[in-house]
């Protein structure tokens, strides 16, 4: 009984000491007397380290007066919308905002607790500047507006061109034109495999996303939940967008979806009516093909984690073979891992960006509406476009040798980061004319990415992913394993059964209005503008518990044939 105690006793004194040191430790305050910047990120701590300091030392030497950074770092991009939408709904609720310019409306500074938000991608800080809905009453009747979250920043057009140029990375922009957010960095995304894994499954390194549907990989791939991580998302709406571009390219009618989907952005009415009647079956057929692939990858998964941070870690401990990652996760862990063998660079780790699908995003700051101090958060945003901001991202640390070969800032100080090597792709078309050749990954992103206007599908990912491979995990991995076993057993019709069960995709019942008749559309591109409108009300729930049971039911279909 004794040597139990003992060992229980060490096990609670292994754990409970760091946790009551961390419970006891208070969090650091501020300096006293010293302005305080509250930014709300989901940026990791290196990177909130080498900016934190980095703002404040550039902002004594401008402006003459010290400043510290509050970071507040509550999760991924998801859980910071969630908790930015619940302070300004209170704001509106509380009578808060003024209304006077309904195009602009105003909001007391410290009604919001953050200042910024700095990091995630376009599409996120896009939906603070579309804002939230709130009730409000306009000559005593009850009316719906929209509250922006966030505000324009308001830097000259002269500056915004000399930091952005033509402001276009592929087919994205680098900064918004109304200036709700400004790209500071840029992030691909792509694979991160591990060589000596593949190596033993006998599975070719990837060079797209079509890799990673390979039924070897079955039960290895670590995936992060896209309904919790807007990186992943991006991720998997890159393998959509190019499951139509890479198609219509091949047919010839790239330019009309290219047209199409430009003004589909004018008149807000959907891309796919816009397409001759022979492209629009071809743009159905990449329709599922797109998320065919999708599904494929999710049945080829290990794991759903919940931070973005995970799979390159996973893949690098051989615990799986590939994941989909941000650039910067993958390169750094491959870095982390990687020695140097005479005189070249060798990991068991790598990262790819996928042929022909190369998304790359803006990873922008957005000045809060309402924050505490709208000053410093402009100033901070004007920090991150300096080019000693922008060396933090790529240039070599002072803890590396090629350090000492970095360019001399006017006061002689080194550029580049103190501690940590950040492996982000700065944003400005300039840096990269002016020191390309000092940053560590030699990658041009205007070279680099992949000219694809976003179609729009991305809405259905979380959706999708969830009900078909995250909540249905153990029954579409053994609806996978059953369906390689009838391909082998080749019995054509219960093949042909069998891959149109796994292909089907649910349909979708609706009420294009809430309250009116309920309709049930087929889930396809025609469809998919009313069927991604109906996720954004109170309707979705209702429609992931059909899907879940919809695949659910195909899958134990597949399971039965391939038993039978």
């Amino acid at each position: 009984m004794l040597p139990r105690v003992l060992i229980l006793l060490a096990f609670l004194a292994i754990v409970g000491v760091p946790l009551f040191a961390r419970l006891a430790s208070p969090a650091p305050k501020p300096p006293r007397n010293v302005r305080t910047l509250v930014v709300i990120t989901p940026h990791v701590p290196q990177i909130r380290t080498e900016f934190g300091e980095a703002f404040a030392r550039w902002h004594q030497d401008k402006f003459k007066e010290s400043v510290h950074v509050d970071w507040r770092a509550p999760g991924g991009t998801s859980e910071i919308l969630k908790l930015l939408t619940s302070q300004f709904d209170a704001a509106s609720s509380q009578g808060k905002v003024d209304w006077s310019d309904p195009k602009d409306p105003a909001i007391p500074a410290g009604t919001i607790a953050y200042d910024l938000m700095f990091g995630g991608g376009s599409f996120d800080h896009t939906r603070l500047k579309n804002g939230i809905k709130v009730q409000r009453m306009v000559d005593g009747k009850p009316t719906e507006s929209t509250l922006p979250m966030s505000r324009p920043a308001g830097f000259s057009p002269e500056q915004m061109k000399e930091w952005f140029d033509h402001n276009i990375v592929g087919a994205q922009e680098l900064a918004d034109k109304d200036q709700f957010w400004l790209g500071t960095a840029l992030s691909s995304f792509g694979i991160v495999y591990n060589r000596d894994v593949l190596t033993e499954l006998g599975v070719p390194p990837p060079q797209g996303f079509e890799g990673l549907t390979d039924p070897r990989l079955a039960g290895t791939i670590i995936l992060t939940d896209p309904r919790q991580s807007g990186s992943v998302t991006t991720a998997l709406d890159a393998g959509l967008n190019a499951a139509i571009w890479n198609r219509a390219a091949r047919e010839g009618w790239n330019q009309q979806l290219k047209d199409a989907v430009l003004a589909s952005r004018k008149d807000r009415l959907p891309w796919f009516g816009k397409l001759q009647p022979e492209h629009q079956a071809s743009a159905e057929a990449a329709f599922r093909e797109g998320w065919r692939m999708l599904l494929d990858i999710g049945a080829n998964s290990r794991t759903y984690t919940a931070a973005a941070t995970k799979p390159p870690v996973d893949v690098s401990a051989g615990e799986g073979s590939m994941g989909l990652t941000i650039d910067f996760y993958g390169r750094g862990q491959a870095q982390s891992v990687g020695t140097m063998q005479n005189g070249v660079f060798v990991s068991r780790v790598e990262y790819v960006d996928p042929a022909g699908a190369t998304y790359i995003d803006a990873d922008p700051a957005s000045i809060l509406r309402g924050g505490p101090n709208p000053d410093l958060a402009k100033r901070f945003v004007e920090f991150c476009m300096s080019d000693e901001a922008q060396a933090l991202w790529n240039f070599p640390s002072s803890k590396d040798p090629r350090f000492a070969n970095n360019p001399k800032l006017p006061d002689g100080r080194t550029m580049g980061p103190r501690l940590y090597e950040l492996r982000r792709m700065p944003v400005k078309p300039s840096f990269y004319k002016q020191y390309s050749k000092h940053l560590i990954d030699q990658v041009d992103p205007f070279t680099l990415a992949a000219p694809h206007l976003p179609v729009g599908w991305r809405d259905a990912i979380g959706v999708i992913m969830g009900a078909a491979s995250i909540d249905n995990a153990s029954f579409q991995r053994d609806a996978w394993k059953a369906l390689r076993r009838i391909r082998e057993g080749g019995n054509a019709e219960k093949i042909k059964t069998a891959q149109s069960l796994w292909e089907a995709m649910p349909p979708t019942t609706i009420e294009a209005v809430p309250g009116s008749q309920e309709q049930t559309l087929e889930f396809s591109a025609a469809n998919f503008a009313k069927i991604a409108a109906a996720y954004r009300t109170g309707q979705r729930p209702r429609i992931e518990i059909a899907y879940t049971t919809f695949f659910r039911e195909n899958y134990q279909r597949i399971i039965a044939l391939a038993d039978d």
